[in-house]
């Protein structure tokens, strides 16, 4: 139903002279303009450090400049802040009928919430002096400029897609005008002709949009610019970031070169100098004329509108009276339009004529409210891996949506199917929500079928693993492993690996092995590996060596010698073939965990080298393959598995592989030999509670004080974490109150895992038949107590 006394009034008369696009990215008016638009996503402001929101300032502040100086009053400038509602919509399928039951849970949370995200656009209005062919070269070079400068910004230039199925730019117009986003292809009908879709309706202090594709209405209220600040700060109206209300902040400025201000302010100075009181006036105006004549600042002709959007009238009414009221408290005062509000609206359009209530300001006043500052809203779609979606929906403390993903990417680029790093570090102290936040990544990530392998520690990916359908094995002390390297299938690779195996098995106290004790190894490795399959191992390769302290050596890793570690890597009978594994895991607690002096276990290092080696035999071509490294750091400070894990995070993306690196030890992985190395080639990092560290160790991480001071804040039980993508941050909340059937799985216990053991030995390891028991069980014993 309309409003009661609104009348319809053609609007369509009054709007700009949009043409038609000349290119891509440019659209031609009828009054001999040229416009194009830019959307910019905006930085994390909340824990940057002050000379980095400074420098982006400044940034903004001396392009605005520079334009000026360029194109003066040829060129109009309309900045645009929109907040809108955003809806999670991702659909997430899975084959598991656990993992299924988890995420349709998971997303009912959001349900009923309401999350809106903020958005940024800058359109550029060029009146060209001579012709079309020398406006569209001239605001070319404009838009190369802007784009390379504001990069930091994550902006796109607003074009023509898809061979002309989608026209961004005149998508933005037309939601300027209606207030609702569609697709607009490109046609032969100008865009001024193809922008409206609505009836609009106008009353005394309200809008009212009946849109031809809805059978709903929207409803507006419209303000005005009554009084600007004395004084302006970098962004000083980043308080809409907070503001849970749909809106349109428009600013347009029509440019002026120096000698235009320069007339502008001598015009202003004669007209205070005939007033009272005015030495102070003239003071500033002197100052002003100053830094213009000097280039720091320039003038232009300002006008500020601001168009609230809601559901019903009352809401509009109230929403806009809060927001005008947030405005005032931070000295901008703003009027309701009222009988004006026809052609307030129309001011939000760039290019428009209709500019209400404009007065000098400065370009400086302008960057001050156009400050760019924004939440990170990770990427929702155009992802590398998979279907291109996130990989998971976060909530953060900013009460907006996060899309998390493991790979990194410009969020403006779709970027599905490119082999990006994926690689994700994630640290918390023991009892913050690790092996949840872990678990529930890893289960996101099984919908697109990656293959899985895990080194664990004290089990804490074994429910997990066993329920996304993988294998798991634990190693224990002197008990066979069932691993022997040497009856893998022959290759140069294995050779080469066999070599760098046996040298480290056999190196002295230092480290190393002599040439000679080197050359004899490889004779003996040749040898063993011109035998049949079954014979082959460390037991036949002792046999082969002559030089009796390498035989010393290498005797304790044989069962020929009936050696202390020949439990290690002398299987009778290799168990382990590459060629079956899909997802695996190893609980290697034993070789994880680090003796009095910071030592690990004599066999850490040979059989994380064997595990890392089968892991990358298992690997089939074209499929995903996710690696978990439990205390990442201890296999990261070997050199042999060092190595190997260096390769992988250079190199793993090329065959689509990618590691998550996990610790609940954050100081002894900050430590680690090639932390510095890891740092740099995560793509992805999330920090999670650790009261007891200090920001010398967290500095390794990249972490700002700002980060480090809101991170250190929160409980260990907050369920609340850092997530770190370049220098893009953001605050997430994980709390899965009410998941008592799912927790733990993903996050078990000594208790739970046995008792999944008692289960499995009744029905068998098939997680949809175990998982149902499991569950039933939870439930009882919440009813017992």
């Amino acid at each position: 139903m309309s409003v009661t006394g609104l009348k319809t009034i053609q609007i369509v008369d009054r709007l700009p002279k949009y043409g038609h696009p000349i290119n891509r990215t440019m659209i031609a008016l009828d009054d001999g303009r040229l416009m194009a638009t830019l959307l910019l996503k905006g930085m994390p402001f909340e824990s940057a450090k002050d000379p980095v929101l400074d420098n982006a300032f400044n940034t903004v502040k001396g392009l605005l400049n520079q334009l000026a100086k360029l194109h003066g009053g040829n060129l109009g400038v309309w900045t645009h802040i929109v907040k809108r509602k955003t809806t999670l919509d991702t659909a997430y399928q899975f084959d598991s009928p656990f993992m299924q039951a988890f995420s349709d849970k998971y997303i009912a949370s959001f349900a009923g919430k309401r999350f809106f995200k903020t958005e940024y656009y800058l359109t550029f209005v060029l009146k060209y002096k001579n012709s079309l062919g020398e406006g569209e070269s001239e605001l070319e070079d404009l838009l190369k400029i802007a784009k390379s400068v504001l990069k930091q910004f994550s902006c796109a230039i607003l074009s023509i897609e898809d061979d002309g199925k989608r026209c961004e730019n005149i998508e933005f117009l037309s939601f300027l005008l209606n207030n609702n986003q569609r697709e607009i292809p490109l046609t032969s009908n100008k865009v001024v002709e193809a922008i409206g879709h609505s009836d609009w309706h106008f009353g005394y202090d309200m809008l009212e949009i009946r849109n031809a594709e809805a059978n709903t209405s929207k409803y507006a209220t419209f303000f005005e610019l009554d009084g600007f600040p004395l004084t302006t700060k970098n962004g000083m109206w980043d308080f809409l970031l907070t503001q849970q209300s749909e809106f349109i902040v428009t600013q347009s400025m029509i440019l002026m070169k120096s000698m235009e201000s320069l007339k502008l302010i001598d015009k202003q100075a004669n007209l205070v100098a005939s007033g009272d009181n005015a030495e102070h006036e003239l003071a500033e105006l002197a100052a002003a004329r100053d830094y213009v004549a000097t280039g720091e600042i320039s003038f232009g002709d300002y006008h500020l509108s601001l168009a609230v959007f809601a559901d019903s009238q009352a809401e509009a009414l109230q929403e806009g009276a809060d927001l005008s009221a947030e405005f005032m408290s931070r000295g901008t005062t703003l009027k309701r339009a009222n009988l004006k509000s026809q052609f307030t609206f129309l001011s939000t359009l760039p290019a428009s004529t209709q500019r209400v209530m404009p007065s000098p300001r400065t370009t400086t006043n302008l960057a001050c409210t156009f400050s760019l500052h924004n939440y990170s809203e990770g990427k929702k779609t155009g992802n590398p891996i998979g279907d291109g979606n996130a990989v998971m929906p976060l909530k953060t403390v900013s009460d907006t949506l996060y899309y998390l993903n493991c790979h990194a990417s410009d969020p403006l680029k779709n970027v599905h199917g490119q082999k990006l790093a994926g690689h994700t570090m994630l640290l918390g102290a023991s009892g913050a929500g690790k092996t949840t936040l872990e678990g529930t990544l890893a289960g996101y990530l099984t919908r697109f079928n990656p293959q899985m392998f895990t080194i664990d520690y004290n089990r804490s990916t074994e429910l997990f693993m066993r329920a996304f359908g993988a294998q798991y094995f634990v190693i224990r002390e002197g008990i066979n492993t069932g691993l022997n390297p040497f009856q893998l299938d022959d290759s140069p690779a294995l050779r080469s690996f066999l070599n760098r195996l046996v040298c480290r098995l056999t190196a002295d106290n230092d480290g190393n092995v002599t040439d000679l004790e080197e050359a004899e190894i490889k004779n003996g490795i040749d040898t063993v590996m011109r035998l049949d399959t079954e014979k082959r191992g460390l037991s036949l390769l002792l046999q082969s060596i002559q030089l009796p302290i390498l035989r010393s050596r290498l005797g304790k890793w044989c069962r020929s010698a009936n050696g202390q570690f020949a439990w290690c890597l002398d299987a009778p009978i290799n168990s382990f073939n590459p060629a079956t594994m899909d997802r695996v895991g190893f609980d290697s607690t034993m070789l994880l965990t680090a003796d009095a002096s910071g030592k690990g276990h004599p066999a850490s290092e040979p059989v994380l080298a064997v595990l890392f080696y089968l892991k990358s035999l298992m690997q089939k071509e074209g499929r995903l393959m996710l690696t978990i490294v439990e205390e990442f750091w201890m296999p990261a400070n070997y050199p042999l598995t060092q190595a190997l894990m260096k390769g992988i995070l250079k190199a793993g993306r090329l065959k689509n592989e990618f590691m998550i690196l996990s610790s609940q030890s954050p100081e002894d992985a900050i430590n680690c030999e090639i932390f510095a190395a890891i740092v740099q080639q995560t793509a992805t990092k999330l920090y999670l509670p650790n009261p007891d560290s200090s920001f010398d160790e967290y500095k390794k991480c990249n972490v700002t004080e700002k980060e480090f001071a809101l991170l250190q804040a929160l409980s260990k039980d907050s369920r609340t974490f850092l997530v770190k993508q370049s220098n893009n941050s953001c605050f997430a909340k994980f709390d899965l109150h009410g998941f008592d059937d799912f927790i733990p799985i993903i996050s078990g216990d000594d208790a739970v895992i046995a008792l999944c053991e008692k289960i499995r030995a009744e029905v068998g390891d098939n997680p949809d038949d175990w998982i149902p028991v499991m569950q039933a069980h939870f439930r009882k014993t919440k009813e017992e107590h």
